[in-house]
């Protein structure tokens, strides 16, 4: 194995123009040798690209490029409210007459938080819905980035009888978006009767509160505002987009349900969306 073995020697010394021009080709061998030896690393790291594009997705936005799977897309990153700024000082309208008195204009009033800073409240540990006689634990659950038809996508991890909160969504009375989904027809089949809303002796509608308990205990009612059921088998990438809107952050305090529908299939998702009681 000896005469396989690659070694260096030292450079001549360049005291000659013969031992100059050896020097050269010993620095133009050793260039070469180097271009070899990277593209060799090159060739050895396939996937290189895909690779870039996972670390993408799951680092900086899961949730814009993600799609609505079998269960929905990772949220974006949270993005907290804009900070309450307070009242400015009244401002007074110019008088030219001496003797007519200043007339106040009114201030401006503070803008009104619309939920508790994002990261500053417990996280949800139950669900309960009264009008349909749900009472379910709930935990954290997050995502991971799966290749299918040769593409990238991410999706979310499912929860076994309970209702997986999304991780980096909103917490219970936090300003923005709370994600809540769950299964309809396995694993516990938690949110089965969330899946048949407005279909014929389904008692849920909007108006109907829905109950959010915390790790501390504290009770939370959101009041169900609206609600959607859509195909998402055979969805184009608009489609897809269009639905995912359903996942975005929002400025107020919201809660956001999601699962599948029929009992048979997973074909279409249902989404309930409703808002924190003051």
């Amino acid at each position: 194995m000896a005469d396989r073995i690659l070694s260096i020697e030292a450079l001549p010394t360049m005291t000659a123009g013969g031992s100059v021009r050896r020097s050269l080709w010993t620095l133009w061998a050793l260039a070469a040798v180097s271009l070899l030896v990277l593209g060799a690393c090159a060739e050895t790291q396939p996937g290189s690209d895909a690779r870039t594009t996972v670390s993408w997705q799951s680092t900086i936005a899961p949730q814009a490029a993600a799609t609505l799977t079998a269960w929905p897309t990772p949220p974006a990153l949270a993005t907290r409210p804009p900070t309450p700024t307070t009242a400015p000082q009244p401002l007074w309208t110019a008088v030219p007459q001496g003797k007519q008195t200043a007339t106040p204009v009114a201030p401006i009033p503070p803008t009104q938080p619309l939920g508790a800073p994002l990261g500053s409240m417990p996280p949800p540990v139950r669900l309960l819905i009264p009008r349909l006689g749900i009472d379910v634990p709930v935990v954290e659950v997050s995502w991971s980035v799966v290749f299918e038809n040769g593409s990238w996508r991410t999706e979310w991890e499912t929860a076994e009888g309970a209702a997986g909160h999304h991780r980096d969504s909103a917490n219970p009375g936090e300003a923005g978006n709370m994600i809540l989904s769950g299964h309809h027809n396995t694993k516990g089949e938690v949110l089965r009767l969330v899946s048949e809303i407005g279909q014929p002796g389904n008692a849920l509608s909007v108006g109907d509160s829905i109950l959010v308990v915390a790790e501390d205990g504290r009770e939370y009612a959101y009041e169900v505002m609206r609600w959607d059921r859509f195909q998402e088998d055979g969805a184009d990438p608009t489609q897809v987009r269009e639905h995912a809107r359903y996942l975005a952050p929002t400025q107020s305090a919201t809660l956001t349900l999601v699962t599948c529908w029929p009992y048979e299939s997973n074909s279409h998702r249902v989404v309930v969306v409703a808002e924190l009681r003051p």
